[in-house]
């Protein structure tokens, strides 16, 4: 992703994310480069504030996107499990 990501705090708008992509579709995981893998895993929020993944992201309305840090995997209406960059810290394992 760009610098413009980081400019704009935590949650970037999503034209920029969107501008972070080749095709304009949001991105699966932001900072591509930084990361140890392909990148930190994003989730987006639709118009009923339910959390979605990426791809249904690119497929619905959607008002917010951003890294999922922290916490427990979520489940996408999809059926698609969102995990966190750095897991469940209530998960003893």
């Amino acid at each position: 992703m760009t610098g413009e990501h980081e400019v704009l705090g935590m949650t970037a708008s999503l034209a920029t994310l969107r501008g972070t992509t080749t095709d304009g579709t949001l991105p699966s995981f932001a900072w591509p480069d930084r990361a140890a893998d392909r990148g930190y895993q994003m989730m987006y929020i639709d118009h009923n504030g339910q959390v979605i993944c990426p791809a249904c992201a690119n497929s619905q309305a959607v008002i917010a996107g951003d890294v999922y840090w922290v916490g427990p995997n979520v489940p996408c209406d999809c059926g698609a499990m969102i995990p966190s960059v750095y897991g469940d810290p209530g998960d003893a394992s």
